[in-house]
């Protein structure tokens, strides 16, 4: 054993081989009762070696810090662990112990101490162990008065002593000021002691599977718990303060005799509330305002209760009596199901009067008909779910005014948005639509329309009669970069001031991402007025040879042949420039000029006389290539 402790490995192949070597050693040496070498180790594991007996001999590994002899066959421990004044963690789970030596209290030193799965039916030394931070007692035969004096351990944190025979917790419990976590569950608890509230600093209360039919009050004095579990009891109520344990996340009910709940929804951070298989039970949630009888879906009892709770994501209804009487819900005008991870909104809310229903940013696939018949919604937000199409049904929502759809999958929209006579505002931005239905244009209402980031190629030919339209997003699509005449160029404004025409109400056409949201100041009466005078047949005869085709494919003739003579023959900085960048520099920043001034007539003149030739004597090129743009500009 000496030789291989100062045996120095070289590699971890080595190393390994080490470890190996030293585990044979150790479990060689505790077999044949002989532990002296092993007198400057901190930590001895030796759990799942097979042992039935540690040699008295155990003790004189004094500076051991930690031992774990869990998964063996041991029966008894030797006086001699006593010994152990360094010990702090002692791990004796899964073995055949049916008494603990009275040495065991000197190990005062002790931390942890874990008995679960053995045959202990009395620990009377355990209550020495005054530094005691965790203990368990799982699994044992623990019944009657096993577990005496416990309040003196003043550190412990954490009891478990689940899945014994326990007909009650000793009084004394209620001294663990520190205890945080006590599980008590597959007992033959008839009772909790009732200064429980005492344990201020309690978090988790797990008495699930024990023989209570009732709570006592204190426990609603518990201000850290997060977690109180009492399913498969035989309760018939709660206590009437629960409603008071405002940092409760958990709480399973389940398998009980309830007829009745507290106003739960008082719990803002609960997340989790278990219910099932209380068939007895009568009223679901507390009804703030005037009842709403659901029906018997219980996807209907669940989305109302996610109402209802602010945090609350896991409801577990199972069994419960569904007789409609019973269920009393909330009326609600609003239903928030945002970020969620849903993947189906159940089709039948039952007696819901929604005003509003918001499900953005979950997994949805589909939208069931049945949610298009609340004739009160007014607002139906979808953003970013997984929608692939839009129910014919949709149009019978004839209150809806916001309709957003956008972040979707969507192929096409359905003809009866047409419907929707009340609509204002329409999102489809995000989208994979390449066309639009024509029964939009009876959209009398519409007021804002997203279409960003979809493969658009046409819009329908009279959409230009919607007076209310104010904005309209065309950001990123090819239908927007196609909004401009033949040698008009990428002027923002002037490709605005074209679609003025169309859409009489326009403030804001938003083509991509780079341009500006609205117009100039100066502009905001443009299009309100009579359309400007045709020109003379001359004129109209000369436009009428050049290339027009990218115009006439979205204004229509009728408009082309009014206005093409005004812009026939500008061009852009960009494409008058090319790729001399002092140049561009130059034209962008005259065109930025033009596009600010309040009068550009009078401005147009004083660039003019500033860039002649004649005035530009020390770089006559680019006063003359400058000069000829502005020309084009008249």
């Amino acid at each position: 054993m000496e030789a291989l402790l100062a045996e120095q490995p070289d590699s971890q192949e080595a190393l390994a081989e080490r470890c190996l070597q030293l585990e044979d050693a150790l479990a060689s040496a505790a077999s044949v009762d002989c532990f002296e070498d092993l007198a400057d180790f901190a930590i001895l594991d030796l759990r799942g070696e097979g042992l039935s007996a540690l040699p008295e001999s155990f003790g004189l590994l004094e500076a051991l810090q930690g031992v774990s002899l869990s998964d063996n066959q041991l029966t008894s421990l030797p006086e001699s662990i006593g010994q152990l004044r360094q010990l702090e963690e002692l791990k004796l789970s899964n073995n055949r112990l049916q008494l603990l030596p009275k040495s065991l209290g000197e190990l005062r030193g002790l931390e942890e101490l874990d008995l679960a799965t053995n045959f202990l039916s009395y620990v009377p030394h355990v209550a020495k162990l005054r530094g005691l931070v965790k203990l368990s007692l799982a699994g044992n035969c623990l019944a009657g008065d096993a577990l005496p004096h416990l309040g003196r351990l003043q550190r412990l944190q954490r009891l478990d002593v689940s899945v014994n025979q326990l007909e009650s917790l000793p009084d004394s419990i209620t001294q663990l000021r520190s205890l945080e976590i006590l599980c008590a569950h597959t007992n033959q608890l008839n009772a909790l002691p009732g200064d429980l509230g005492h344990l201020s600093k309690l978090q988790d209360l797990d008495v699930r599977y024990n023989a209570l039919s009732e709570l006592p009050e204190s426990v609603c004095s518990l201000a850290s718990l997060t977690s109180l579990s009492v399913s498969g009891n035989a309760l018939q109520r709660l206590p009437d303060g629960v409603e008071h344990l405002v940092t409760l996340r958990n709480l399973s009910l389940a398998q009980n005799h309830l007829l009745d709940l507290p106003p739960l929804w008082r719990l803002r951070k609960l997340e989790m509330l278990d219910l099932q298989d209380n068939l007895a039970l009568t009223s679901v949630l507390e009804n703030r305002f005037r009842p709403a009888v659901l029906d018997r879906c219980s996807s209907s009892l669940e989305l109302a209760a996610l109402l209802k709770f602010g945090a609350l994501r896991d409801l577990r209804l199972g069994t419960v009596d569904s007789k409609p009487e019973l269920l009393k819900m909330l009326e609600t005008d609003e239903l928030d199901l945002c970020s969620m991870q849903l993947r189906w909104i159940p089709p039948d809310l039952g007696g819901l009067k929604l005003l509003k229903l918001k499900a953005r940013q979950n997994q949805l696939q589909a939208l069931s008909a049945k949610l298009c018949r609340f004739q009160r919604l007014q607002v139906l937000d979808l953003y970013s779910n997984q929608l692939t199409g839009l129910p014919a049904e949709i149009g019978n929502l004839k209150s809806l005014t916001e309709l957003d759809v956008s972040s979707n999958l969507l192929l096409e929209l359905p003809p009866s948005l047409g419907d929707l006579s009340c609509l204002v505002r329409l999102e489809a931005g995000k989208n994979k639509l390449s066309d639009l239905p024509s029964s939009l244009t009876k959209l009398s209402c519409l007021s804002t329309l997203g279409l960003r980031l979809n493969p658009l190629e046409t819009l329908p030919e009279k959409l230009d009669e919607l007076q209310a339209l104010k904005v309209l997003d065309l950001g990123s699509t090819p239908l927007g970069k196609s909004l401009q005449l033949p040698q008009q160029g990428h002027c923002p404004v002037r490709r605005r001031l074209y679609l003025m025409h169309k859409y009489d109400a326009l403030r804001s056409i938003k083509l991509c991402r780079s341009q500006p949201s609205s117009l100039p100041e100066d502009f905001d009466a443009w299009g309100r007025g009579p359309p400007p005078k045709p020109p003379p047949a001359s004129v109209r005869a000369k436009c009428a040879e050049k290339d027009s085709a990218g115009y006439h494919r979205f204004f229509g003739s009728g408009y082309g042949d009014e206005d093409m003579p005004c812009f026939a023959s500008r061009r852009s900085a960009v494409e008058e420039a090319g790729d001399n960048m002092h140049l561009r520099k130059v034209l962008l920043d005259i065109e930025a000029q033009l596009e600010a001034a309040a009068s550009r007539q009078k401005l147009f003149r004083t660039l003019c006389r500033q860039w002649h030739p004649d005035k530009r004597r020390d770089d006559p090129e680019l006063a003359t290539r400058v000069f000829q743009w502005l020309q084009t500009l008249k």
